[in-house]
């Protein structure tokens, strides 16, 4: 399953700001912002989602929304038998 996260600019600045805020660091959300968006024109030529790949546009969405959605999608595919896997019970999943 390929999952392609995004989320608008503006959303993304105001997460990074806040991280590194609480990390102690002091900077005007205006320059975090700048910051993604120049970031999002160097990597606008090679980052694009997979033909195949479910977006999930995660802007409106806290971290647990993200989570489930991800799981939802992942479970309904295993669910539709478009792929299969094995347990060797130690937690870990091998695709078949």
């Amino acid at each position: 399953v390929k999952i392609f996260l995004d989320a608008n600019a503006e959303i993304r600045a105001r997460r990074r700001h806040a991280e590194l805020v609480e990390a102690g660091e002091t900077i005007e959300i205006a320059t975090v912002l700048a910051d993604v968006m120049a970031r999002d024109e160097r990597d606008s030529v090679n980052t694009k989602p997979a033909e195949d790949a479910v977006v999930i546009d995660s802007t409106k969405l806290t971290i647990p929304e993200v989570f489930e959605k991800a799981v939802q999608l992942i479970t309904s595919v295993i669910e539709a038998g478009q792929i299969s896997y094995k347990s060797d019970h130690s937690g870990h999943a091998d695709p078949l």
